[in-house]
């Protein structure tokens, strides 16, 4: 097994230089004296080579130029073996085609050689209808149509709907992750949601453009814009007096992203890393005004045969810009599917008492932190993989922050669990059991979590 791996590791090293036909031959020359072997490596290089011709077959949809514009290797350059194991990965992390062949002839004379490129293509649109039961949202209707690659163009459009009791969506998007065949993404998209919360509800509508620009491999740095109208109503006790005043307006906000991602695959990750770091400001013209910064870090790396580790780190502050604290709807909470999987939805966070009688009776209401720490562990195994299930055991912990609070560990709230999920033909469905530490009064003792989507 070792002579097979130096063998693999010289023949990439030569690769990578522009020995293409490179032959590689071990010697072994045993010693009776000491019970030993010398490993003798034999190579000829051959002449060094450069690539001829690109050439690309079975793209019946998909235009050449979509499929070349992904490609590090160019013609009439060095051969680099790494180069081309790079091309076939991203041609595949597109996800327009079934298959992605690469085969290597001799070109035009000894030191040429072609790459011959064959693609499956497979369907890019897709029309999804579908119905659930979740235990947050209770009732749930999904409704998807989606294009990627429209017109073998490479660029990508989807509207959704999403209806239950407490959640209400409408979206309409599209990027062009090419704009005008330069490096630059272009994305546009339109919203209206509505939200019902335990003590309130959110209602917005908006939209948004943003223009990315490819600046390294694998990153994006992108400038947005949102305009957002935002309503809270429907409390079900007193809001606080230093909120009262402050329920409703117009969140006109600008940003500044950069992102990092060398995932294998963007919706089932089973190694690399997710980077990206986001400075928003808002009070371009708007009623409501801020500062925010948002880090999120994802790693994924394979364990023990099919075991995948994955880990997620979130950190996020928001700063008002006003004689006025940060709005209700643009605060920090935890708890829920997505968060603390061990409280319910929304549960974690700074909060106050309301009474409610002259009796004494009061209610406990959550006005979210300012400061948000979030970690989540999972390790992720295959159960049945043609029909897509999956086997998960977690670990959470995170938790909020005012604004006259700093962070503390101490302070940092934790749970563990364990679920089952399907990539189902409605999408990623999960089923989560979420087991509280140090489980305080009023809170139950495991919260069941079931809703379609991914988390990270």
């Amino acid at each position: 097994k070792t002579v097979e791996e130096d063998l693999t590791l010289l023949s990439q090293l030569y690769g990578d230089q522009g020995y293409a036909f490179a032959n590689i031959n071990p010697n072994i020359e045993p010693n009776d004296e000491d019970h030993t072997a010398s490993i003798i490596y034999s190579i000829q290089k051959g002449p060094r080579v450069f690539i001829d011709k690109i050439n690309i077959q079975g793209n019946t949809i998909t235009r050449d130029k979509v499929i070349r514009r992904e490609l590090p290797i160019k013609e009439n350059t060095l051969y680099n073996e790494s180069q081309i194991r790079l091309s076939q990965q991203k041609l595949q992390a597109l996800g327009y085609f079934e298959e992605v062949n690469f085969a290597t002839p001799r070109g035009t004379s000894d030191d040429r050689i072609n790459i011959n490129i064959t693609v499956k293509e497979k369907p890019t649109g897709t029309f999804s209808i579908g119905a659930g039961f979740s235990s947050v949202e209770n009732f749930i209707f999904q409704s998807s149509v989606s294009k990627q690659n429209f017109l073998g163009y490479g660029v990508n459009g989807q509207f959704s709907i999403e209806l239950s009791s407490k959640r209400q969506l409408f979206l309409l998007s599209f990027e062009d992750p090419y704009f005008l065949d330069s490096n630059w993404i272009l994305g546009l998209s339109g919203f209206r949601t509505v939200n019902v919360f335990t003590d309130f509800s959110r209602k917005s509508f908006g939209g948004s453009t943003s223009l990315g620009h490819r600046v390294f491999d694998n990153s994006i740095f992108k400038l947005g814009y949102e305009a957002e109208n935002v309503d809270v109503s429907d409390f079900q006790t007193t809001v606080p007096a230093i909120f009262a005043g402050n329920l409703s307006g117009l969140t006109s906000s600008s940003s500044g992203s950069l992102i990092r991602d060398t995932r294998n695959n963007r919706i089932t990750p089973t190694a690399g890393m997710y980077q990206s770091a986001t400075l928003e400001f808002a009070g371009l013209g708007g009623d409501n005004k801020f500062l925010r910064a948002t880090e999120n870090f994802r790693y994924y790396q394979p364990i023990w045969k099919s075991v995948v580790g994955k880990f997620n780190l979130t950190y996020g502050q928001i700063a008002s810009l006003k004689d006025a604290p940060v709005p209700l709807f643009e605060r920090y909470f935890m708890g829920g599917v997505n968060s603390l999987r061990g409280y319910f939805l929304r549960s974690i966070g700074p909060s106050v008492r309301i009474p409610t009688s002259p009796q004494g009776g009061d209610n406990r209401f959550v006005f979210g932190g300012t400061k948000l720490v979030q970690f989540n562990f999972e390790l992720e195994l295959p159960l049945y993989d043609p029909a897509g299930f999956r086997l998960v055991s977690f670990v959470d912990t995170g938790n909020t922050f005012g604004e006259d609070e700093n962070i503390s560990l101490k302070q940092l709230r934790s749970d563990y669990g364990f679920g089952l999920r399907w990539n189902s033909p409605f999408g990623p469905l999960r089923f989560e059991w979420g087991i509280p530490i140090d489980k305080q009064p009023g809170e139950d003792s495991v919260v069941f979590n079931f809703t379609i989507g991914s988390f990270f």
